[in-house]
């Protein structure tokens, strides 16, 4: 796994879930007290993931941490190729 891409990548995956999910970022943040502006910038980069929020977002995806980082590998094992 790169390390020095990680964060950018765990912010993408997470985008990404979201969208296949078809989730409008304002239903997400209704669901787990965010701001849609504050989600946004999650999303983008703008503003510190923390752990608590992370998880909440993982729970309301349906997505556990283990097959969250499972599929963070592969995607970063992908991109290597």
């Amino acid at each position: 796994m790169n390390r020095r891409n990680t964060p950018d990548a765990v912010l993408m995956l997470l985008t990404r879930i979201r969208e296949e999910q078809q989730f409008p970022q304002a239903d997400v943040a209704e669901q787990t007290e965010l701001s849609q502006a504050a989600l946004s910038q999650l999303e983008n980069g703008n503003r510190r993931l923390d752990i608590p929020t992370f998880l909440d977002l993982l729970d309301f995806y349906g997505v556990t941490p283990v097959e969250f980082f499972q599929r963070l590998e592969a995607s970063t094992d992908a991109t290597k190729s």
